[in-house]
């Protein structure tokens, strides 16, 4: 007995109903156009990767010549003055509390890592930067902290 095919439409593709099962098909050109942005995607990725990778080399060589106590006033001061036009638009007090919280930890982070460029190498700081992503749900986990 043939299987009977009844026909779907979806966003991406079509159903197609094959005996007791579904199958999603694709048009020739919805598997371009997918395929095209997977790989814009995958080459913005790659862009921020290395954006995100040279400014180790670039804050080591700033915190050479100033020093880091000045760099993220410069860095802080800068994104305060880009920011603060939006961040005037917010009349929720706790939108404002949650900023300032987020931004205390943000700013301690950047300075406790330009302090660390002093004393240790832009790839050593890369490494613990990245180790930390993956450390610090560990140690959540560990304490007993759900995310």
């Amino acid at each position: 007995m043939p299987p009977t095919k009844k026909r779907r439409q979806g966003r991406v593709g079509h159903l197609v109903r094959v005996g007791p099962h579904w199958q999603l098909r694709y048009d020739c050109a919805m598997a371009r156009s997918r395929d095209a942005r997977h790989w814009r995607g995958v080459l913005i990725l790659l862009v921020v990767t290395a954006l995100w990778g040279t400014t180790f080399v670039v804050i080591k060589e700033t915190v050479d010549t100033l020093s880091p106590s000045v760099l993220i006033l410069g860095r802080f001061g800068m994104a305060a003055i880009v920011l603060t036009p939006l961040a005037l638009r917010e009349r929720d007090p706790a939108a404002w509390r949650a900023g300032v919280h987020l931004g205390f930890w943000l700013w301690l982070g950047y300075s406790t890592q330009a302090q660390g460029l002093v004393y240790t190498t832009a790839s050593r700081s890369a490494f613990i930067t990245s180790v930390s992503v993956v450390l610090v749900p560990v140690v959540a986990g560990l304490l007993g902290r759900r995310f």
